[in-house]
């Protein structure tokens, strides 16, 4: 339910009273209703109880006192500050404050004497002060000046320091007892911003240059450039623009020289890139905002105005490069943003519009141009730029400038390394095995134990370490669909032959069933198990039936034998190194995505996998993000990380009519162990109200959450253990032995239906 919280507040003292909460059923937040709101405070009789108490306050009394509204429902903030009737000195937003102008004139609060009781004499002025205090409707007292400068300051630090949720926390509490904070408002704002917050960044600042502009007072350039900065991210493009152009008015067109004074808002909000704003600076963004609504025309014009004094400019220079990429001119958009290449390396925003434009047809073949054939010195520069296109997304054009780094640099261990990385995103995993084996002949007496370590892992992706050895040294590599059903390998350096595996024993075919994942993938690939039939492909299933009953009753007998009966399965690694659940978000571009997705579309319809998935984002994911402020706890954190993957999987398991067995997240290690079990506590919901979803649009495939961990852990939250420590491996994978439990786990998901 919408609820208003009200605070008495006196401007010229700091004092700060809480007065009254009112609640407003029914009451949507828009501009139109904002009057209406207020006069509803008007009418109220918490109000007029609250007046007389404010009349009666010494600290409030004959001040500049006015009454706080703060709106506590978020579902429908108003997005924008807008002139009312009412004398406001702020807007309503989610979050925020508007300020009524309700005290009444000294002469009118003298004119009422039985509406403000007269002040106790000072024999009672203890125990008048105490019912005060006692009032439930009071807050505590103001936080002294000193406190909350100390706050300003600790946030500040913390913030420096990309602490954020300690910077958060101590703008939070300034703005408790000091709401119209300026300095807290933008520290909020920018974590915010960082957070992937944009809205919420746009209304905090949407109330400080309001109440600014009600009180007709400059709003400096860095804040303006912020808030745009937060309104082109909340899709508000015209309203960014306009924001963009106020704050480039008070700016000189360059920056000042190195050493100069920064912004009047501080370095929390007034550089770029640890330099004071420019008029570039806000023209730039100015540009990307009209570009990103489709203002071609206006960006070209505003970019045409500043070309002269651009040619360093990075955020100049981007916007140029995307205008000449849309008109066709790929080769003019390479080589401009080279140019800002190389005058900022450093630059987030420089490298994604590299990635982005490199990807478009003819791009690599202008880049390349641009470079010396055989110059030797020029494999850093495109091994480099490999990088910048593979972090965002370009993995494809990152593979082709890692083959001419290579070339021109052939003993470099980094580009090969990367190389095989890249070739492995894209799933040519022939290619990288290829690459690394001449890569490492060429280069015997090079020290590159990490790479003959990677080497190894995508050798044992594509089935040809067996007994502890490469023995495709004189054999090209046989990846799993060639190699047959029957190929089984179970033999790998460190494991053994014997594992206990109720499939071990079987040597006919056998289904593939591929294990889609991180390097927990690794532990279980090339070992038989045995499955269910109903949760393999409908052929296996079938085999393992019998058809030469006739009678309806043995017919229903039957199926439901064929269900419950076991065929023997082989685990086929389907290696996507690094994958976080956090990345299979639909805005994520990292590399990661990429291999997921080229992994993905690369199964068999209609087959069976076998999913292990975020124990990558309880290690490290979701504790950083709490720590960015992008969750406010680890447990909405992990919720999060949970709905992603079971949606991921639910519109995989539908579009390639998959069965998917999920298996929880491992819990391999001893400090995270808690946090992985929380996890696998919010999955398991997740992937259930994902498949009831499936089921209710008819869609093919389905989703099966194997349920082993009660049988793999033992102890209490605090002290998790594995039950038999065998299940551990090398203290970060597990053992093939906890195949059993999957076995088991997969028997009785059945039997439950």
């Amino acid at each position: 339910m919408p609820v208003l919280y009200c605070h008495w507040r006196s401007g010229g003292e700091g004092v700060f009273r809480r007065a009254f909460r009112l609640e407003v059923p029914g009451t949507t937040l828009s501009e139109g209703s904002v009057a209406d709101l207020c006069e509803l405070v008007r009418r109220s009789a918490l109000f007029e109880r609250s007046l007389r108490r404010a009349n009666a306050d010494p600290a409030l009394r004959g001040s500049s006192a006015s009454l706080s509204l703060r709106w506590c429902c978020d579902d429908e903030p108003l997005e924008r500050a807008a002139s009312f009737s009412e004398p406001l000195l702020g807007c309503v937003e989610a979050g925020g404050d508007v300020f009524l102008d309700v005290r009444p004139p000294p002469a009118e609060a003298a004119a009422a004497p039985a509406e403000a009781p007269t002040a106790p004499a000072a024999s009672a002025g203890s125990a008048a002060a105490t019912a005060q205090r006692k009032d439930p409707a009071e807050s505590p007292p103001a936080v002294p000046a000193e406190r909350l400068e100390q706050l300003l300051r600790d946030a500040d630090a913390s913030f420096a320091a990309r602490k954020l949720r300690r910077a958060d926390d101590a703008w939070a509490a300034v703005l408790e007892a000091d709401p119209a904070n300026e300095r807290a408002t933008i520290g909020r704002a920018r974590v915010h911003l960082d957070a992937g917050r944009p809205r919420k960044a746009a209304r905090l600042l949407d109330g400080l240059v309001a109440r600014r502009a009600a009180a007709k007072r400059a709003v400096d350039p860095a804040i303006l450039q912020l808030h745009g900065q937060a309104l082109r991210q909340a899709g508000r493009f015209d309203d960014a623009v306009a924001a963009f152009d106020k704050a480039g008015v008070a700016l000189p067109i360059v920056a000042p020289t190195a050493g100069a004074p920064a912004a009047a808002a501080g370095a929390l909000a007034g550089t770029k890139g640890g330099r004071p704003l420019s008029r570039l600076d806000c023209l730039a963004a100015a540009a990307a905002a009209m570009l990103d609504q489709g203002n071609d025309v206006g960006a070209v014009q505003v970019l045409n105005s500043v070309l002269a004094h651009a040619e360093r400019h990075t955020g100049v220079l981007v916007q140029y490069a995307r205008v000449t990429a849309l008109k066709g001119d790929t080769p003019a958009a390479i080589g401009t943003l080279m140019r800002a290449v190389v005058a900022d390396q450093t630059s987030a925003e420089v490298k994604e519009a590299f990635a982005k434009t490199v990807a478009l047809p003819g791009a690599l073949d202008a880049l390349l141009a641009l470079v010396p054939a055989r110059d030797a010195s020029a494999a850093s520069a495109l091994g480099f730029l490999a990088m910048c296109a593979r972090d965002f997304g370009a993995v494809g054009a990152a593979a082709r400038l890692l083959v001419h780094a290579t070339d021109r640099d052939p003993a470099s261990a980094t580009y090969a390394l990367n190389l095989v990385h890249c070739l492995e995103s894209l799933g040519a995993l022939q290619l990288a095995f290829e690459f690394g084996r001449q890569f490492l002949r060429r280069n015997a007496a090079a020290e590159a134990r990490n790479e003959a370590a990677y080497y190894c892992c995508v050798a044992q992706c594509l089935g040809t370490l067996q007994r502890g050895r490469d023995d495709a040294a004189g054999t090209a590599p046989r990846p799993p669909a060639a190699a047959g059903a029957a190929a089984a390998t179970t033999a790998r350096p460190g494991l053994g032959t014997s594992l206990s595996l109720r499939g071990e024993a079987s040597t006919g075919p056998a289904t593939v069933v591929h294990v889609l994942g991180d390097s927990h993938v690794m532990s279980p690939s090339w070992h038989r198990v045995q499955l269910p039939s109903s949760l393999l492909p409908s052929s296996s299933a079938s085999s393992s039936s019998s058809s030469s009953s006739s009678s309806p009753g043995a017919a229903a007998s039957a199926e439901t034998a064929a269900a419950t009966a076991n065929a023997t399965a082989l685990l086929v690694p389907a290696l996507t190194t690094g994958i976080k659940a956090w990345h299979l978000r639909p805005a994520s571009v990292f590399y990661p995505r990429v291999h997921f997705e080229a992994v993905a579309g690369a199964l068999p319809t209609g087959s069976t996998l076998l999913c292990c998935i975020g124990e990558i984002d309880c290690r490290e994911g979701v504790l950083l993000a709490v720590e960015k402020r992008r969750y406010k706890d680890v447990e909405s954190g992990l919720r999060k990380v949970a709905t992603i993957l079971a949606a991921r999987l639910g519109r995989l398991a539908a579009e390639r009519d998959l069965t998917i067995l999920i298996q929880p997240a491992a819990p391999v290690l001893d400090p995270t162990r808690p946090i992985v079990v929380a996890f696998n506590a919010k999955l398991q919901p997740a992937i259930a109200a994902e498949q009831e979803r499936l089921g209710s649009q008819r869609a093919a495939g389905r989703l099966v959450w194997l349920d082993y961990l009660p049988r793999m852990l033992d102890g209490s939250v605090a002290d998790l253990r594995f039950r038999e420590p065998e299940f551990g491996l090398d203290g970060t994978h597990l053992h093939p032995r906890y195949l059993s439990l999957v076995e088991d786990a997969a028997a009785a998901a059945v039997r439950e239906g």
